[in-house]
């Protein structure tokens, strides 16, 4: 399949403009990298693989997106839920069992809705999800083994109003922060505890403050895999064609490197001398206990969902 023009005899290539917001070695860098192999033969690429490295937040990669200013980025649901609020399902604390559960809601039950929503609304249109990561607690205090732990730490969470109250429920003292305030308070010692997936805790460098990581998969996280809706439907035929397919192989790819390198990294941070915990069921039970009214309060307010 060949898309590219020639113009007096030169070769010329629509540019795409992508962007991230972690570093070189992330799984989401990595799968990034992955996608732009699959596409460079054919469209000519400019990729800033960190824009928080630029003083950006990572949230400006939606509005980035919207605008054109960017056509590909991919971002963690959470931000979404301003635009699309049902997202806020993939936020309940302590409710999924299991990763697969969680992707298997997200792809056979949501992804119609986000794809709509995200069309006709927002200027965006999906490629496809990412595993953004099992979400744990680290602390630099203690173990979180029980909501008594959580009292009178102060917990980096995302500037998304669910996460906020679930950890004020726990007895934490939340401090809402996008990534890029986030490097900079781990670097002024202003967070006891944060929570996160592991590949952000080794990338972020946490472990150099807090060595107290426990186990709790409060959350399954996923980013959304976008392309500005007015670039992509300027294409051919054949370069939708080609990015699609490029997009379908690189969702496969980020998900079997995400699974790999998740078991890498609980080795790798064990050598920087950060202590690992599991929570027990009894334990568990206690926090699902105190996050039962975050869960019966979002179906009542999306009682048209079908789960």
């Amino acid at each position: 399949m060949k898309i590219t023009k020639i113009f007096n005899g030169i070769v010329l290539k629509k540019l795409i403009k992508i962007a991230g917001y972690q570093g070189k070695e992330s799984v989401h860098t990595r799968a990034m990298q992955k996608f732009i192999s699959l596409i460079k033969n054919e469209f000519s690429i400019s990729f800033i693989e960190d824009i928080t490295s630029n003083n950006k937040k990572a949230s400006d990669l939606i509005s980035q997106t919207q605008n054109g200013e960017i056509n590909i980025s991919y971002l963690f649901t959470s931000y979404f839920t301003n635009l699309i609020p049902e997202l806020l399902y993939l936020d309940l604390p302590f409710y999924f069992n299991s990763k697969e559960e969680a992707f298997n809601d997200l792809n056979k039950n949501l992804k119609p809705l986000i794809n709509d929503e995200l069309k006709n609304k927002h200027n965006l249109f999906l490629l496809g999800f990412w595993d953004n990561g099992t979400r744990h607690i680290s602390s630099s205090k203690k173990f979180i083994h029980t909501p008594k732990d959580c009292i009178e730490q102060i917990i980096r969470t995302t500037p998304n109003q669910l996460h906020i109250d679930t950890f004020k429920s726990f007895g934490f003292i939340p401090k809402p922060l996008d990534v890029l305030d986030f490097k900079k308070a781990l670097l002024t010692g202003d967070l006891d505890a944060q929570e996160n997936p592991i590949t952000n805790f080794y990338q972020f460098k946490v472990y150099k403050k807090q060595k107290y990581f426990t186990k709790t998969a409060h959350v399954y996280g996923f980013c959304l895999f976008l392309i500005n809706k007015n670039y992509f439907q300027k294409l051919s035929d054949n370069e939708t064609k080609l990015l699609i397919k490029s997009a379908n192989t690189t969702n496969s790819f980020q998900k079997k490197l995400a699974h790999e390198e998740e078991q890498k990294l609980f080795k790798k941070i064990k050598s920087e001398n950060v202590k690992i915990s599991n929570i027990s069921k009894k334990n568990i039970s206690e926090f699902k206990k105190i996050s039962e009214p975050f869960h019966i309060e979002f179906f009542k307010k999306f009682k048209t969902l079908n789960f």
